[in-house]
């Protein structure tokens, strides 16, 4: 796999393989989002596999065809590319003419298209049988000026994407005398999540100049020289980015956990003021809290009555409990802040009986609870005890089937206070859905 990490259906056979697996809901993927960057620019794609190859890839965007949850790539928005494949095939193999064919397929773009540059990706059978295109990046760059973006199965994608943003930023002619209030706001997943970030930016004093990652284009953001700050919104997936391209042009980079809920977001202003100097920017989420009305409240008073189940082996649980780098956030911490009950199904091999809970409190906010299990019918009778809703990330769980239950995964979750309502109704809509208990009876049992 080269510099690529072991896959999450990797880990999935591999506890399947080697041991019990009945306790496993969490199969977090690691997102490498740089590879969803579009540079705003009219430029070429180019895939050097087999037809095999690329029809066994499907790019779906439905979400329910899916092994995993949450695996479909969503709908990219048109940047101006064109995309052509080299469909090498066996006979080309066997004569020794791929590396023939790659050559060709680049100097046609290149020639043809003239795009701004090319992104070259090569795949398994030509890095088994040694192609390398070396020589014709080299020469397209020499003879037609045309830069090629090459990315393949065994190169760290993230190194090749860093250079194409590096070369970018170069062009940029920065101002020698910067506006401190002025910041560019980076790592939007949503064009939601960026206008509530730009809202809650002006609380501080700051006024959003112009957005990057995953839409990167420098030539249609006219403030950008002026700008004295990068404010990451959501650095989770954009690891591989890193801060130095912005700190030697001399910007201010604000890299912290991502602003779920009302103490993420208070927490993220205040880092922010923090960093950028600008006294005690905690309670610069006030006006957005009293914005929200008594909607939090009327919120939280209807998700009191549910219970989540987060369920797993004790690692597991810390992860979906504690603010990490899987997330970037604590589920547990969010839902709480919710107002749902939380109940931590905890698998202990040595069945363990002890329960421990967290007392409840005045503000509204829900509880958490850790509950441990060491067997199928154990694991089967927490779910049919008041659970309405479980953290899983199969597409189709058997174990939750059987209780009429549906899940979820962090991809429910979105940023700000505006986005944390959405998420709270998103979730009682699932628990609501529920069969009625008197047809629960009839669903197929999983133990």
């Amino acid at each position: 796999r080269g510099s690529f990490g072991q896959s999450r259906f990797e880990r999935y056979y591999r506890v399947v393989d080697h041991s019990p697996d009945y306790w496993k809901f969490f199969y977090p993927q690691a997102r490498f989002l740089e590879q969803e960057i579009g540079f705003g620019l009219r430029y070429a794609k180019i895939s050097h596999a087999t037809l095999e190859c690329r029809l066994n890839n499907p790019l779906l965007t439905v979400n329910s065809l899916r092994f995993f949850a949450g695996d479909a790539r969503p709908p990219s928005e048109e940047d101006g590319s064109s995309y052509s494949d080299t469909m090498i095939t066996e006979a080309d193999v066997l004569s020794g003419r791929t590396q023939e064919i790659l050559g060709r397929e680049l100097e046609r773009v290149a020639r043809e298209e003239q795009p701004a540059f090319i992104h070259l990706k090569t795949t398994c059978l030509p890095e088994l049988v040694g192609d390398n295109p070396t020589p014709f990046i080299e020469r397209l760059k020499n003879e037609s000026g045309v830069p090629v973006l090459w990315t393949s199965k065994t190169r760290d994608p993230g190194t090749m994407y860093e250079t194409m943003v590096e070369r970018m930023l170069a062009e940029v002619d920065f101002a020698s005398k910067r506006d401190s209030r002025a910041v560019l706001l980076a790592g939007i997943p949503t064009p939601e999540a960026g206008r509530e970030a730009a809202e809650l930016l002006k609380g501080l004093g700051l006024r959003v100049v112009g957005t990057l990652f995953p839409r990167v284009d420098f030539k249609g953001l006219p403030d950008m020289p002026t700008a004295g700050a990068v404010v990451w919104l959501n650095p989770v997936g954009w690891e591989k980015i890193d801060d130095g391209m912005f700190l030697r042009r001399g910007l201010a980079v604000v890299r912290y956990h991502p602003p779920y809920g009302l103490a993420g977001v208070r927490a993220w202003l205040g880092r922010i003021a923090s960093v950028l100097e600008l006294g005690d920017g905690h309670e610069a989420a006030e006006p957005a809290r009293d914005a929200c009305g008594t909607g939090i409240d009327d919120l939280r008073a209807q998700c009191r009555r549910r219970t989540v189940a987060l369920i797993g082996d004790p690692s597991d649980v810390e992860s979906l409990v504690s603010t990490g780098r899987a997330l970037g956030f604590s589920v547990a911490g969010l839902l709480c802040e919710l107002g749902f009950q939380v109940r931590c199904l905890v698998w202990n091999a040595d069945g363990a009986s002890r329960t421990l809970r967290r007392p409840k409190t005045k503000n509204g906010e829900g509880t958490i609870e850790f509950v441990p299990f060491s067997t199928r019918a154990g694991l089967d009778r927490e779910l049919g005890r008041g659970v309405d809703l479980v953290f899983s990330h199969f597409n189709h769980d058997p174990r939750l089937e059987a209780h009429g239950l549906f899940g979820f995964t962090e991809r429910v979750f979105e940023l700000g206070l505006e986005g944390m309502i959405r998420t709270g109704k998103r979730l009682l809509e699932r628990c609501a859905a529920r069969p009625f208990p008197r047809h629960r009876a009839y669903l197929t049992p999983w133990t």
